[in-house]
């Protein structure tokens, strides 16, 4: 049995906010991602550069429901994707995560402090990051995920060299050739 647990988080724009180049960037990366049948955009730059705001904005401005997922070296795909529980009965039911929601319904999901998963998670979470990939529940279950459904993970720790490659300790080659990239900085119009 599965039940529904994640909502998408709730996110209105300051009235203030100016789209930044950050968030200029971000937009053409998801048309390059939708174009390309790639499902991950990857947000990289400084601490304190409004990369989660300005993921948030982009998500809100596509209309879709968005799911800020907060990474860190304990998380779990059970905190992603689905969760085991007892019900009143004592029995074994599936609690679907915002991942897992949004992949079935089209949302977006924001994986904050990205650079922090575990080299465990990535794993589990290649197949699904992949664009012609899928998602396998602990239940058995294994689907397609909508055609809206969109990644844009956020990180601290990821720089372009000169010659065009990524350097990075913690997230893989396989899952950099999945993903389009976006370098954040502070920020400015």
């Amino acid at each position: 049995t599965v039940q529904l647990h994640a909502q998408p988080a709730n996110f209105q724009p300051d009235a203030n906010y100016r789209r930044t180049r950050t968030c200029r960037a971000i937009d053409e990366a998801i048309a390059l991602a939708r174009a390309s049948g790639t499902r991950v955009v990857l947000v990289s730059g400084p601490s304190g550069s409004s990369k989660t705001y300005a993921a948030r904005h982009a998500a809100h401005r596509l209309g879709l429901p968005q799911y800020l997922l907060e990474i860190s070296g304990a998380t779990t795909a059970e905190d992603l994707i689905d969760r085991p529980w007892a019900d009143e009965d004592r029995r074994l039911v599936w609690i679907e995560q915002g991942l897992t929601r949004a992949a079935r319904t089209g949302g977006v999901v924001i994986l904050d402090e990205f650079d922090l998963a575990s080299a465990r998670l990535l794993g589990r979470l290649h197949s699904i990051f992949d664009s012609q990939g899928s998602l396998r529940l602990s239940s058995g279950e294994e689907f397609v995920p909508h055609k809206d459904f969109l990644v844009i993970a956020c990180c601290n720790g990821l720089r372009r060299d000169g010659g065009g490659s990524y350097s990075t300790q913690s997230i893989s080659s396989a899952f950099l050739g999945r993903a389009v990239f976006v370098a954040a900085n502070y920020l400015s119009a």
